[in-house]
C-alpha cells in the first residue's frame, strides 16, 4: 500500500489568504469588519450631529453595502427618513448638507470631519480581517 501525504502552507500573514477564499466568505468578512470600524464612527456622529429637533440624530444610519473586496459603508441620514414636527415634514436627507458645510445664511457645523477624525477606523479594519482569516483557518 502506497501512502498519501498532503502538505499545506499556510503563509505567515492571514491577509494573503482571504483572496483564496470564496467571495461568500470575503463578503461575510470584510462586511463585518467595516461594520465593525464603521460603528464608532456612526455614534460619534449621532452625538456629534447638531441637535434642534433630533430628527438629524435619529436618521443617521450605517449601510454595508457590495460583495467581496467591493464592500463599503455608508454612514448617513437613512433616504425616505421623515418625521413631522408641528405638522411640518422634515426630511434630513434634504438639508444634512446645508448643516454640515454651510451656506451662506447658515454657519458650518463641521460634524462630519469631527466624527470622521475622531475614529481609528483603518486600524479597526485591518485587525478585524486579520482575526477573522486566523478563526477560519482554525
Amino acid at each position: 500500500m502506497s501512502s498519501i501525504s498532503i502538505n499545506i502552507q499556510v503563509p505567515k500573514d492571514p491577509r494573503a489568504i482571504l483572496p483564496m477564499l470564496k467571495k461568500r466568505f470575503q463578503t461575510q468578512i470584510v462586511r463585518r469588519a467595516i461594520r465593525e470600524a464603521a460603528s464608532p464612527i456612526r455614534d460619534s456622529l449621532r452625538t456629534t450631529a447638531p441637535k434642534d429637533t433630533g430628527t438629524l440624530r435619529k436618521s443617521i444610519w450605517l449601510k454595508v453595502d457590495g460583495k467581496g473586496f467591493r464592500t463599503y459603508g455608508i454612514i448617513g441620514p437613512r433616504r425616505g427618513f421623515v418625521e413631522y414636527i408641528r405638522n411640518k415634514k422634515l426630511r434630513p436627507t434634504k438639508y444634512v448638507r446645508l448643516v454640515d458645510l454651510g451656506s451662506r445664511y447658515i454657519s458650518p457645523r463641521n460634524f462630519y470631519a469631527q466624527a470622521f477624525n475622531a475614529g481609528n477606523y483603518r486600524d479597526t479594519i485591518e485587525t478585524i480581517l486579520t482575526e477573522e482569516v486566523a478563526r477560519l483557518l482554525t
